[in-house]
Parts: structure tokens; C-alpha cells; sequence
């Protein structure tokens, strides 16, 4: 996980100094990750989709909330919530025993579940496990949201 947050971090710096990023709309775009569980060096992040990325009418900051009219993207700040979350996920040992964790609710795509532990840098977190008919563990997201999922 480090060599995809070192890398976005070296994404995030060269766009945030960079004058032709200043001054393009970034529309639809997105962000890659590739990691391989079984070789940690197998990773890297890269940014793609610029098929409607274009020209602004005047420099952005791509941190600014989108207002109609301001073409502000909010690319950087995405960026950097994604570098945030992924560092402290990199630094966080979520505790997994059951008994630490009630049922909550449930949807098509996942179960979520509320911390009832005693760690203090989980009170108040919520659980959402992914429903899959994999038997492999997964880590990632469900419908925007981190997720593990178990079969």
C-alpha cells in the first residue's frame, strides 16, 4: 500500500504545481490503482480518462467545491482524501474479533456492522462487509464506502 500512496502523493504534487493542470477542466477522469496482494512491489496508481478534459476559461485550483459556473473539479481535494484515507488504513490494524462488532443493517451489497470494542480509535466506525461468493478475503470498497469482505 505505501508504493501506491507514494505514488499518489507524487501525482497529487505534480498536479498541484503544474500550470497546464491549473488550467484544464478535468471531467470524468479517474485514478487507477493496481496492487498485487501476493507481491507488494507489483503496485502504482496513474491518472486516465481525460477524454472530456479540456481547456478552463481561467486557472483552477482543483480544490474548491463544484458550483455551476465555477468549473471548479475538485480533483486535487478528492486526490488528497484518497491519499488520507489510504495512509491511515496503512497505519490502522482494524480489530477484526466478532465479538467486537454488532449487527447494524444490511443491504443488496453489504452488511454493516457498529464497533462495540474497547479500542479508542474505533469507537464510533462502522463495518461494511462486502457480500461475495468469493472464498478469498477481500479489502476494498463497496459502493464508495472501505469495505473487508469474507466469505
Amino acid at each position: 500500500k505505501q508504493s501506491i500512496v507514494t505514488r499518489l502523493q507524487a501525482i497529487h504534487d505534480a498536479a498541484s504545481a503544474s500550470d497546464w493542470f491549473a488550467q484544464q477542466e478535468v471531467i470524468g477522469s479517474s485514478v487507477l490503482l493496481v496492487y498485487d496482494g501476493k507481491d507488494p512491489h507489483k503496485a502504482g496508481s496513474w491518472m486516465i480518462d481525460f477524454g472530456r478534459t479540456g481547456p478552463a476559461p481561467h486557472r483552477l485550483n482543483h480544490n474548491s467545491k463544484w458550483i455551476q459556473g465555477n468549473y471548479e473539479d475538485g480533483y486535487l481535494f478528492g486526490l488528497g482524501q484518497l491519499i488520507q484515507i489510504l495512509r491511515s488504513e496503512a497505519d490502522t490494524d482494524i480489530p477484526l474479533d466478532p465479538r467486537d462488532w454488532s449487527y447494524r443493517a444490511e443491504g443488496r451489497d453489504c452488511i454493516v456492522a457498529g464497533y462495540t470494542g474497547t479500542a479508542p480509535e474505533c469507537q464510533g466506525k462502522v463495518l461494511r462487509l462486502a457480500k461475495t461468493t468469493s472464498t478469498k478475503r477481500f479489502r476494498g470498497t463497496v459502493a464508495g464506502h472501505p469495505a473487508i469482505a469474507y466469505n
